[in-house]
């Protein structure tokens, strides 16, 4: 959320920034967060969405420009894998496997964040590209069937 604030103060192309989740402690604090950095900018358009069925947030996942994940603390985000699939390029933490993916951007700070929301808003050859890349792999590299045989074959060899 302050990466879309600090990349707001100079671009408003992206219009809003939507956070999906169930109600919890830490949608409290990104609330707090969005609070106060609205105080700074009124024109700060952040939207909370909680508690909806995983067919609408797989929906808004497809109308997203960008799919932005800042975790600090992830293996194999699977919501990752669900943006390259819809052809959304994401920026992301540094975290688990997410930088063996094509399709997005790995940043290391809120100021690289900020950057590359503007990049990807902004350059739309670059925003194709990574959108072509990521919904590539994940369908050829990403089917859940695919991986329950992988699976299957370590377990079992392949006389199944």
């Amino acid at each position: 959320m302050r990466a879309f604030a600090e990349y707001h103060k100079n671009d408003n192309r992206i219009k809003s920034m939507v956070f999906v989740g169930g109600n919890s402690e830490y949608l409290e604090r990104l609330k707090s967060i969005s609070n106060e950095l609205q105080a700074k900018d009124s024109s700060l358009n952040v939207i909370f969405l909680s508690d909806i069925s995983r067919d609408d947030a797989l929906d808004l996942l497809k109308q997203a420009s960008i799919f932005v994940f800042g975790s600090l603390g992830e293996k194999f985000p699977v919501v990752i894998v669900e943006a390259m699939a819809a052809g959304v390029p994401f920026i992301s933490t540094d975290v688990g496997v997410v930088k063996y993916f094509p399709g997005g951007v790995i940043v290391n700070s809120i100021e690289e964040m900020a950057h590359n929301i503007s990049r990807l808003a902004n350059d739309k050859k670059f925003h194709d590209a990574l959108s072509k890349a990521g919904a590539e792999y994940a369908r050829k590299r990403m089917r859940i069937s695919d991986k329950v045989d992988a699976f299957e074959e370590i377990c079992f060899g392949s006389n199944k």
